[in-house]
């Protein structure tokens, strides 16, 4: 989805939170008035341990919904319900900075990979919540002109944000501590007209109006802002031949890829896709198709995540004279244990995989065996992969890295004033991933020193990117087409290039 569309899609599914979690609370107020703080606990704590499930495997769900992101607002219930506190200057003042502490903790605890909303997301939340309890009306953070300014038009500001936000990422300035800060003033600047100039006159004109034209005007409001916001969400952004943006060559590109990884079940084989098959038929495992082709003396087998799958395409093509063989599932880096890092369906379909994988290789003996990941390749035990592998009559085994990767996506980051109409493949921009790349280094050195001749790593990165100047200028296209659909997985034209360019010269 484009930047545009997760702005408007943030805004409504905010409003939603506003509308409907009050709703929810009346009902529950009057079905259990007499055990309100119970219905209140119990709603805290189902909504927490579903928002830590479900960031795991589907983390815009977790951040954007009302069931995973109630327990948030819950928290604040409590706080209405605990008596007002009675607390000398000392604790006040030590409670205020503890929640203080927790926040800016955060800052430094957690980054773009921490699963939110999770149980991570207590630590601020916490936080908040303490500050609020002391009530402190002494309070050198709270209590002076300017946190009270920014906490009148706060909401107004945090709205006003996002269209800057989207401005400076576009314009390839999102990390220019002067834009930065031009962007803050022009955000509280633009958040404090709208609330003293939209927010409060409404409310104040509808302070005279009867109960029943104030209700009728608020009802109308959230019905035509609801109303708004799902024609938003189901024509992905208000994308339609009526509004000029969505019809830009920079709209239309970005559309381009969305369209190709909606359609690359036949590139990535993807029938090989445990987790796939799980979900979509209830079948743990793969098709026989995958590894059903004649024994041949020479073979390819391809074990790994949907970022192997990403070479299928690129290794039946161009080395199609060898019989090949596809195990894997989304999210599943190769291993001889039970992975620790993938809960429900997604652990299921790996430990699956992953001991049929060893099953399969000692059934077919293939010449190659080919393991590749999305990331982390440092972190993966390869001494007794590697040991298990030549046990089962393995010649030689190619541990492929990964890809450069760009954050949010590859077409969000090309379409940039800066890229776009370039004609250069190999750019620098500040959405490379550069744990990628430090990853990818320190894995490189950890294969090489077991000295083994029959594995080999393969370093895209090193292939793809140059340094200069301190800085990494990574390959993007070939011609006109992306090498990538997102953030890493691999186009078509971009699979069959990169194994005809990196990986089959180390097969023949």
């Amino acid at each position: 989805m484009s930047i545009v569309y997760q702005v408007k899609t943030s805004c409504f599914l905010s409003t939603h939170h506003y509308l409907f979690l009050p709703i929810y609370l009346i009902i529950a107020y009057k079905l259990l008035k007499h055990k309100t703080i119970y219905s209140l606990i119990l709603l805290f704590i189902c909504s927490l341990a579903l928002a830590h499930v479900i960031s795991t495997y589907r983390p815009s769900a977790s951040f954007f919904l009302l069931p995973t992101r109630a327990w948030e607002m819950v928290l604040g219930g409590f706080l209405y319900f605990l008596p007002k506190p009675n607390l000398k200057n000392a604790t006040s003042y030590l409670l205020e900075i503890i929640g203080f502490s927790l926040i800016i903790a955060s800052l430094y605890l957690f980054n773009a990979k921490t699963p939110w909303s999770s149980i991570y997301t207590l630590v601020p939340t916490i936080g908040t919540a303490l500050i609020l309890y002391t009530q402190n009306q002494k309070s050198i953070f709270t209590n002076n002109k300017i946190a009270q300014f920014l906490g009148n038009a706060s909401y107004s500001i945090y709205l006003w944000h996002w269209p800057i936000v989207f401005w400076l990422f576009h314009k390839n300035q999102q990390n220019n501590i002067i834009y930065l800060l031009v962007g803050i003033i022009i955000s509280i600047a633009l958040g404090y007209l709208s609330a003293t100039y939209v927010e409060k006159f409404i409310g104040n004109q509808l302070k005279g109006t009867s109960l029943f034209k104030s209700n009728l005007i608020i009802s109308m409001s959230c019905i035509s802002i609801i109303g708004l916001g799902l024609i938003i969400f189901k024509t992905n952004g208000g994308n339609s031949s009526i509004r000029g943006a969505a019809n830009t060559p920079q709209a239309l590109l970005i559309e381009k890829y969305i369209n190709e990884h909606k359609n690359l079940d036949d590139a990535y084989w993807l029938q090989c896709d445990a987790y796939s098959n799980l979900t979509k038929y209830g079948f743990n495992g793969i098709d026989k198709s995958c590894i059903n082709q004649p024994l041949s003396t020479k073979s390819i087998l391809l074990w790994g995540d949907s970022h192997s799958q990403a070479l299928s395409l690129g290794l039946r093509t161009t080395l199609n004279d060898y019989s090949f063989y596809q195990i894997g599932s989304s999210g599943c880096k190769a291993s001889l244990t039970p992975t620790e890092t993938l809960k429900g369906a997604l652990k299921q379909a790996c430990d699956k995989v992953n001991i049929l994988a060893l099953e399969e290789i000692k059934r077919l003996k293939p010449s190659f065996v080919i393991i590749a990941q999305a990331d982390s390749h440092d972190l993966s035990d390869w001494k007794s992969i590697t040991k298990k592998l030549e046990s089962l009559g393995v010649k030689k085994i190619l541990i492929v890295g990964a890809v450069p990767q760009w954050r949010p996506s590859l077409p969000k980051v090309i379409v940039k004033d800066s890229h776009f109409d370039s004609i250069v493949s190999k750019i620098n921009d500040t959405g490379l991933d550069m744990d990628i790349i430090e990853h990818d280094a320190k894995a490189k050195i950890i294969v090489n020193n077991l000295n083994d001749h029959q594995i080999k790593y393969i370093s895209l990165i090193n292939q793809m990117c140059d340094l200069k100047s301190s800085k990494y200028y990574c390959e993007t296209k070939i011609g006109s087409d992306l090498l990538q659909v997102d953030y890493g997985h691999l186009s078509k034209k971009g699979s069959i290039y990169v194994v005809n360019n990196y990986i089959k010269p180390n097969i023949e």
